[in-house]
């Protein structure tokens, strides 16, 4: 897990231009939630309602939406941006963890371009507007994957302290979303594919790891115990492989299709071509080889999942963070600049027309 060295000149410059664009956006997002006249969706309705008896798991889903809802309206009231309100802030920080993520395997350009990317991306617009559990997923996934590549660059008691970190992380996406399994096949696979990656975890390390991942995650899983694992049922059924054609064509056109729209045409167009030609010439780097054992897991296996029965399109959206960081570093390292400025154009027309029809609605009926 290569880093490259940086100028620190390089760095601040684009760390500057990261944190004020992130801010930025990050307001203009916060404003379009107390401007809206949408009320909560059901989803969002059901969310809230959890929040007023805080517990460790419910129904449908882990505890974290709830207790993100219940810490913000606290301070608020409960009011729809209230309820909102800790989604725009918690993609801000996952624009961070990119920028950080992308510095460390590849130079500051590549962590200032998948910053960039991930902040304009269509599913993060919409899911930096509503109450759902894919911010908190993608920021603790996020948080988990930034730990891990700052392994490599610490003495073994750091790497101890890192090791801890990735598995706290990891434990907090779990309680977000059960999708937070991806990050344990990411790291499966990194490790099955990478003799550099399985030397430097040693027996503290991982143990650290798993110490942290069991403390966070052991209370939900007694909360499942104790209902019969509700939420792991309810998560299992979303497979829905009875009931149902088998083999859609279909449904796989549809969940295809739908990811050139979440996560941007040109991004996606470059992240599946990308992986195909590089793998096939054998010209990707340690870093790529990274990136793609956190990305593309998702991807294929919800592919799968849409072909067997039905998916949807935020199913995938545990690969997004690496996902934009490896579309970043091929981008940058190809020069494919015009191509980069076309993607973050179009995204941010999407964007600007994206929050114009959350401000009016009935600016989305003549578009």
């Amino acid at each position: 897990m290569p880093s490259t060295p940086l100028s620190a000149h390089g760095t601040d410059r684009h760390w500057r231009a990261v944190l004020m664009i992130t801010l930025a956006l990050t307001a203009v997002r916060m404003v379009a939630l107390f401007a809206t006249p949408l009320e909560l969706y059901p989803d969002e309705a059901q969310y809230w309602l959890w929040s007023r008896t805080l517990d460790w798991g419910y129904y449908s889903k882990p505890p974290m939406v709830a207790w993100l809802i219940w810490a913000t309206t606290s301070i608020g009231g409960d009011a729809e941006p209230w309820v909102r309100f800790s989604a725009p802030l918690l993609h801000a920080v996952t624009t961070f963890c990119v920028f950080a993520i992308g510095r460390r395997l590849y130079d500051s350009t590549t962590g200032f371009a998948a910053a960039a990317l991930y902040l304009l991306m269509p599913a993060v617009q919409l899911s930096s507007l509503v109450a759902a559990t894919d911010a908190p997923l993608l920021m603790f996934l996020a948080l988990a994957l930034l730990a891990y590549v700052e392994m490599p660059a610490g003495d073994a008691r750091r790497r101890v302290w890192l090791a801890a970190g990735f598995g706290a992380a990891l434990g907090l996406a779990f309680l977000s979303k059960y999708a937070a399994v991806y990050g344990l096949i990411g790291l499966a696979l990194h490790l099955a594919a990478s003799p550099d990656a399985r030397r430097i975890w040693n027996l503290k390390s991982v143990l650290a790891a798993l110490a942290a991942l069991l403390a966070i995650l052991a209370p939900n899983l007694i909360w499942n115990a104790a209902h019969d694992f509700a939420t792991v049922q309810h998560t299992a059924a979303n497979a829905n492989w009875s009931g149902r054609q088998l083999f859609n064509l279909g449904e796989l056109g549809d969940f295809l299709a739908s990811q050139f729209g979440v996560f941007g045409p040109i991004p996606f167009a470059v992240l599946l071509g990308g992986a195909a030609v590089l793998a096939f010439r054998r010209r990707l780097q340690p870093a790529d080889v990274l990136l793609i054992c956190f990305a593309l897991p998702a991807i294929l296996i919800v592919t799968g999942q849409a072909f067997i029965s039905r998916a949807n399109a935020n199913w995938s959206g545990a690969g997004y963070a690496p996902g934009v960081i490896l579309v970043a570093a091929w981008l940058v390292r190809w020069r494919a600049r015009w191509w980069l400025i076309g993607a973050l154009a179009l995204q941010g027309a999407v964007a600007a027309v994206f929050l114009a029809c959350v401000l009016n609605p009935g600016f989305a009926d003549r578009v």
